[in-house]
Order: C-alpha cells, then sequence, then structure tokens
C-alpha cells in the first residue's frame, strides 16, 4: 500500500478531530477569559451584578436533543438513499451501508424521545 493511499481517509478523520478540538478550545478560551473579567473585577472591589452572572453562565438549549435528534434521523436518511443508489451498482456493498444507517437513526431516534420525555416544567414555554 502506497503512503498517499493511507493520507485521504487518515486527513479526514484528522480533520474531524481537529475541529472538535477547535470548538472546545475556543469555548474554554472564551469561558476563560469571562471568569478572568469577573475574577479582575472582584480583585477591584467592584460589586458583581447578579445579571452579570446570569449571561456569563451558558444557557441550556431546551430544543437541543430534538434538534440533534432530527439531524441524526437526515443523516441516516441521506445514508440509505445513498446506499440505494450505491446498491445499483454493487450489490456487495448496500448492507453494510444499511447497517451503518441504522447507527444515526437509532441515536436520534432517542435523542427525539429524551426530547418527547422531558418533564412539563423542563420545556420552553411556547
Amino acid at each position: 500500500m502506497d503512503v498517499t493511499e493511507a493520507l485521504v481517509p487518515l486527513g479526514f478523520f484528522a480533520m474531524i478531530v481537529g475541529l472538535v478540538w477547535m470548538n472546545l478550545n475556543f469555548r474554554a478560551k472564551r469561558q476563560a477569559d469571562a471568569l478572568a473579567t469577573v475574577r479582575l473585577a472582584i480583585e477591584k472591589g467592584q460589586s458583581i451584578d447578579p445579571t452579570l452572572i446570569d449571561a456569563l453562565t451558558p444557557k441550556r438549549d431546551p430544543f437541543a436533543e430534538l434538534k440533534v435528534g432530527v439531524v441524526m434521523i437526515g443523516v441516516s436518511f441521506a445514508i440509505l438513499i445513498m446506499a440505494y443508489f450505491i446498491g445499483t451498482i454493487a450489490e456487495a456493498a448496500r448492507a453494510p451501508l444499511l447497517g451503518t444507517a441504522s447507527f444515526p437513526f437509532f441515536i436520534g431516534l432517542a435523542l427525539v424521545g429524551l426530547h418527547l420525555l422531558l418533564p412539563k416544567a423542563d420545556r420552553p414555554k411556547s
């Protein structure tokens, strides 16, 4: 196997790891900067307004499970469509793709179910 043949899949997975790392790293830096600002204000003797603390704490999106669940189910259907079209060319490739499509489908189904099973108090007001 030539080295260049291994670089494409390696680059794809490295890209995924890089994107996740960048997201986590920038979020942590943003939170650290906000806490440093609050710490500096406390050290200088300024009073901290409770609304400022509320603004700095990340808010939980009540529809997060539903959004991710619907996207995962959509990805599953995209893989199903891809399996259909690839299966017309290579029949042996259809079964593994159908199995691959089941993973995001059931994860999405579980996330949509979690959203529907939330207690009424945690649901957003419409």
